[in-house]
This record gives C-alpha cells, structure tokens and sequence, in this order.
C-alpha cells in the first residue's frame, strides 16, 4: 500500500510570489465523481482485499437470492413424501429430490458462509488500510504547505472536519457502493419475479418507500450543515479534552483546579451541541419519517396477503408460495437499501469532498515558484531589498521596509522587544509566508524565481516555540534527518556543544531515553535541557545558515555564553543568525541589527555603527 505520490515533504522549500495568487476557476465536484472518486482512493489503498470485498458481496447477492428458491422447492419436494404410506428410511429419503435440494441448500449455506467470513475479513482490512492511506496522504499535504496556508480558518476548519468525518465517509462511501451492487442484484431478480405475479403492486411497494427516504435524506443534509456550522465547538472540544490527557499539562490543571474549568467547559458545550444534533435527529428520523415507514410496511404486507387468493387460484405449491412470500419481503429490503444508499452515498459525498478539498489545496508556492537552483556547495548570501510584510490576519504591517545584507559566514544578532519583527525576519527567510512588497535575494536571485526546497535546504533553524518530541534523545536530535546515515562524530560533537553529554553522564542515563511522558515508559526534564535538544537538532541537521530564535532564553546564565561561543566556532563559514531580547547576548557576533516596530534602528557592525537603510 503506497499513498498519494505527492511531492517528498523537503521539497516543498519556501513558496514563493509578493502577490496573492489568482487561482483557476474550475467547476465544483459533481456528487457522482466525488463518489466514484472515494472509491477509487479507498480501492487504491488495499486492492487485493477490496477486490475479494466486492467479489464476496457480489456472490452473496446471488447465492441470498437462489436460497429463497430452494427453499420453495425443498417445501415442495417434501410434500409427496408426507403421503408416502412406507415408512421413510435414510436410504430411501437419500434418493428423492428432497434429499438433493437439502445438500443444495447446505452447499449453498456453506458457501454464503465462507464469503461472508471473506466479506468481514476483508472489510476490516480495507478499513484499515484505507484509514493509514488517508492519513499518510494528509500529512504529505501538509508537508508540502507553509505556515501562511495552514493559518487560514478555512484550512484550520478542514484539518478538523477531515480526520473526523472525512476518513470515515470516505470508506462508507466504498463499501456503500460496494453494496449497490448486491442491492441491484438482489432487486433486480425479486422485482422480475414479483412482478409476473403482481403486476404493478410490485411497483408501489418500491414507489412507497420514497417519501421516507426522502425525508430521511433531508435529514442528513441538515446534519452536515450544523456540523460545518459548528466546526469551532467541535475544535474546541477537543482541544479541551487533548489539553487534559497530557502529562505535561497534569501539574497545573491538578493544583490550579484547572481541571474543573475544563469539566465545565466539555460539558456545558458538548451538551448543547450533542442536544441540537438530537433534535435534528428526533424530529427528522422519527418524527417526521414514522408515518411514511408505518405506510411502506402496509403496502408490503397488503402485497403477501395478495398473494393468498391468488395462489389459491392459480393452485401453487405451498412451496411456490413461500419463496413469493419472500421475495416480496426481499423486494421491499433491497428496494429500500438500493434508493436509502444512493441517498447516502450522496450525503457522505460531502464529507468526502472535505478531505479532496484539502487534498487539491494549492497554495501560493503551487501557483508561483521558480525553476533557478542554489550551488550546494556554497552559504549563500542573503539580502532583504524594501521588504515590508503583514500577516494574513492581521492590519497592522509587521515589517516596515527593511533592507538588510547578510554576507556568507556572518555571524549576526537581531535584537528587539516582543512584536518588534524580528521573528518574523526568520520566518521570511524560511518561506514561511509570501513576501511583497519588495525581495529578498539569495545570492542575487530572488526567491520568487528559486525552485522549490531550494532555501530550505540551505537552512537549519530552531524556532522560539520549537517541538519537544517524546522521543529517544537521539531521535530527537537526528530527526530532522530521517534519510541520512547517521553521522556518529556530528551527534558527538552537538552533544557536547550543548552540554548535553556531560547532563547525561551525571544521571546516569544513555540517548535511548525517551522524554516526555507521553508513551508512559519516558522522564520528563527540564525547560533548559529541552533547548539544548533544540539547538543540538539545529546544529545536527548542519546546514550552511543556522538560525536560533531565542534559543537560549531558560538555559542557566552560567551556561549560555559558553554553548553560544561553542555554537559561532562550530562552522566557522557558516551563517548563524541569532535572535534575542537580550543584549548581553550579542556580544560575540559580528552584526549586530536593533529592531523597533518592524524597522531596523540601528546596524552595529564589529563595534561601528551602520546607517540603517529604512522606510
């Protein structure tokens, strides 16, 4: 089983482009492609067990329908054999045909057993697999996106909706598709069959069935409204309850009676949201849709009780009657489960599109990126030309025309308050978001005409709220270079930059520790041990430009500056930009850049002030 073949997440670089992107107008799924579309990702996922799904199904179908045919026969056959005047021994029972209809019958029901334990098997594991599949697709597509895509609502209301509904209707869709097909046999042969009989009262008792569903499927459709509408509840709930499992979390929500809160909270939302969508249910399913059922179960009865005089007249078997007494009540269930899983399929079909929404999602780096590469040999220059940026949400610039030239191998502090832009800088050069107006060049080429992944791949950066993965301290470290061999004198050499060799001597503890509690067998350490696993990942992943985002903000004052100078003399031509609040810090570095309200103040170069260059 292989997913979606997008592009490899470190290849999706910084998206680039100063201006929102002008998407292509393409018309909305039909609800038939969405469907066929679900199943084919769903089949994709485990063709070999979804085959013998549907193939079990299919078998089913027939074996179900010629069953009830000789079942009516077997009645028939039995019949001259209660006027025998002979006693009836097992020899003489073996050579009628009643005897011959039992072994049918029990091969019969040997085989629809069988395919019925095939068709649970392998449902099971089309499930399964289709639910990974999914899964493993999304996180590609997330791979592949920026951190301006991924903060819109639309998208942060997908990435919610998606994993609890989508994945779901998306195999409901699969196996109620699947089921068609058994329906439509199933329908096809008790209709033909009834209907030589009845004549057109075979037809109402199918037109008959229509009002409820009807009904029925209005329902559903107002239940994917208030759900759509209620994406932010559902959100909330469960950030509410994910916020309470975690350990790191336990201290205060325990002492603080934050718990409490929490409790209400679920509580007091979950009840009103769960208490509309029973209502929704109640009046829909119930209410509205008892009277239609109770007139489809008379018009079903009325047909067999039809049935009576007319054997009576036309002198069937009582063998003949019994498999037209259920063919009708065959009639009725597939002719119900035929039009109530077309409607079905049609209202999944809108979840499903949720999670193809997501899927076909371009973000202004799909629209707009460049083909020019990097020599990867070499730190490329950095320069930010008039650029002023704001972000999506907000109306206020948090850039404000800022020229800046980071020659190869500087080492550079940018200092500021909070909200000061200088995070920002980072992320920009990142490709976090799209820039405009103005450029940043990377060795003269800006980044709007580079191939994606081509600055990436340059870049190594420790962000201030960076990841603290419950992993093995060595995975920790290496993470960010799953596809390279390990490279055992590097580990070594981070290690000690960060001081975390010497910390794991003194307690005794090796790098397969696992941190955090999240996987129950893990130790928890301390705020300041934490950055030293981010910075010693940074500097593992040893690219030409390092970044460090107040990285060093809860290390011990005793030990900042030697990690930091041990950091600036690791690579001596590599580019390390550092980002802190604290002056004391900058003291080591070449440049020095002051940042107030988005625009650069003043350029301290090797103790020489610089005109700064801003609007």
């Amino acid at each position: 089983m292989k997913p979606t073949a997008y592009p490899k997440p470190d290849a999706s670089g910084p998206l680039t482009g100063h201006q929102s992107p002008v998407k292509k107008t393409t018309k909305p799924p039909t609800t038939i492609s969405l469907i066929f579309r679900s199943y084919k990702e769903v089949f994709r996922s485990s063709p070999l067990n979804a085959t013998l799904y549907i193939a079990s199904q299919n078998f089913l179908s027939v074996l179900d329908v010629f069953q009830i045919f000789l079942l009516g026969k077997l009645l028939d056959s039995i019949g001259p054999l209660l006027s025998m005047n002979t006693p009836l021994t097992l020899e003489v029972f073996a050579t009628t045909p009643a005897a011959i209809n039992l072994l049918t019958i029990m091969f019969v029901g040997v085989l629809s057993s069988i395919f019925n334990k095939v068709g649970v098997y392998t449902e099971t594991q089309v499930y399964d697999s289709s639910d990974q599949f999914f899964r493993e697709n999304v996180m590609t597509k997330l791979s592949q996106m920026n951190l301006q895509d991924v903060e819109t609502k639309s998208m942060q209301n997908l990435l919610t909706s998606v994993p609890t509904y989508s994945f779901t209707a998306q195999f409901d869709n699969f196996k109620r598709l699947t089921s068609q097909g058994y329906n439509l046999i199933v329908f096809i042969a008790s209709f033909s069959i009834v209907a030589t009989r009845l004549g057109w009262w075979s037809v109402i008792v199918v037109a008959a069935l229509l009002p409820e569903i009807l009904i029925r499927y209005r329902t559903e459709l107002k239940i994917k409204r208030y759900r759509d509408k209620n994406t932010e509840k559902i959100k909330y709930l469960t950030y509410l309850y994910d916020q309470s499992s975690l350990v790191r979390n336990f201290t205060e929500l325990r002492v603080d009676n934050v718990f409490g809160f929490f409790i209400n909270a679920f509580k007091s939302t979950a009840t009103d949201y769960y208490k509309k969508l029973a209502s929704l249910r109640l009046r829909g399913n119930l209410m509205y849709a008892s009277v239609p059922a109770w007139l489809t179960g008379i018009f079903t009865r009325i047909a067999q009780i039809m049935l009576i005089p007319l054997s009576i007249s036309r002198h069937y078997s009582i063998g003949t009657f019994k498999f037209l007494f259920d063919y009708i009540d065959k009639l009725h269930t597939s002719a119900w489960n035929l039009l109530w899983e077309s409607f079905q399929l049609s209202s999944t079909a809108l979840y499903a599109r949720d999670y193809f929404s997501l899927m076909d999602y371009q973000g202004f780096g799909d629209i707009v990126s460049g083909s020019e590469t990097l020599d990867p040999l070499t730190t490329p220059r950095i320069e930010f030309v008039n650029v002023s940026f704001s972000y999506p949400s907000s109306p206020s610039s948090a850039l404000h025309e800022i020229n800046l030239e980071i020659e190869p191998g500087t080492k550079i502090a940018i200092t500021g308050k909070d909200n000061s832009g200088k995070s920002t800088i980072a992320k920009l050069i990142c490709g976090l978001y799209e820039i405009g107006p103005g450029d940043i060049l990377i060795e003269n080429i800006s980044v709007r005409n580079l191939s994606r992944g081509e600055l990436k791949n340059k870049i190594a950066i420790m962000f201030e709220n960076f990841v603290k993965y419950n992993f093995s301290i060595r995975k920790n470290i290496t993470v960010t270079e799953p596809d390279r061999d390990f490279n055992r004198r590097l580990y070594e050499e981070v290690l000690e930059i960060t001081g975390l060799s010497e910390w794991m001597k003194e307690e005794g503890i090796d790098d397969s520790c696992v941190l955090g509690k999240m996987f129950g067998t893990g130790r928890e350490i301390s705020t300041g041990n934490w950055q030293r696993i981010g910075i010693a990942r940074a500097l593992y992943r040893d690219r030409p430009i390092l970044i460090l985002d107040e990285s060093l903000t809860q290390i011990d004052s005793f030990s900042r500056g030697p990690i930091l100078e041990a950091v600036l003399k690791h690579r001596p031509k590599q580019t390390v930009i550092y980002i802190t609040q604290e002056h004391s810090d900058t003291k080591p570095f070449d440049t020095v850049v002051h940042i107030e309200k988005g625009r650069i103040q003043e350029i301290v170069k090797k103790g020489k002030k610089v005109k700064a260059t801003t609007g």
